[in-house]
């Protein structure tokens, strides 16, 4: 038995052990939220010593700051792809714009939804948003953040909306999706039967893009 859990222990390559524990976070998030864990948990669940994963992570901040900057690397990815499949069902540039901006709304909802317990881990006090402004915690430009940059710089030179209407419109449009995207999560509203995720925030995606036009 001893030779068998030496084994397992030993077991992980360079960078595996990081990877598994960022996985095992996400778990015992899921069991007992955020600040119900301490990273020795994490190192159990995986089975390794704590002092294996203290070679990684120094302390559990640091191991909910990989798992919040791998979240927002995967909203990167899966917005950036909405995104480009969206704006190849329009020829227009303006009807392209106003579909990304749309996508881009869809997606950060949906991730929301699908992965709560690494949003969590994204916008809580020990990730990575508490430690750098949240455009700077992917290591690409492609970050959800310049992403909606983009697209609302799309919408301006198309003249879907105004200079004016544009100017700090990343605070709106952001505060505005992430808003609906805790109150998805919230347990009073996801109780509801008929709730439809992507048509809810379609139109409240809609609407924020006709009050920019508007302004």
């Amino acid at each position: 038995m001893r030779i068998a859990k030496s084994k397992r222990r030993t077991s992980y390559h360079h960078g595996d052990l990081a990877a598994a524990l960022t996985s095992a976070a996400l778990k015992l998030i899921a069991r007992h939220g955020v600040e119900g864990f301490s990273i020795r948990e994490a190192a159990t669940l995986v089975g390794v010593s704590p002092s294996a994963a203290y070679r990684h992570f120094a302390d559990k901040a640091g191991l909910l700051a990989a798992v919040a900057k791998q979240g927002f690397a995967r909203l990167a990815l899966e917005a950036q792809d909405a995104m480009s499949a969206a704006r190849k069902r329009h020829r227009s540039a303006a009807a392209k714009a106003v579909a990304a901006f749309e996508a881009q709304g869809l997606a950060y909802v949906n991730f929301a939804v699908n992965n709560p317990e690494q949003f969590q881990a994204m916008f809580g006090r020990y990730g990575a948003s508490s430690q750098q402004p949240v455009h700077n915690v992917c290591s690409t430009d492609q970050s959800p953040y310049e992403l909606l940059k983009r697209v609302l710089d799309e919408l301006m030179f198309t003249k879907v909306v105004t200079p004016a209407a544009r100017k700090d419109a990343e605070l709106l449009a952001w505060s505005t999706m992430h808003g609906l995207a805790n109150i998805m999560l919230s347990h009073s509203f996801m109780n509801h039967d008929n709730v439809n995720v992507d048509q809810v925030t379609l139109g409240i995606v809609r609407r924020l893009l006709h009050g920019l036009r508007l302004d």
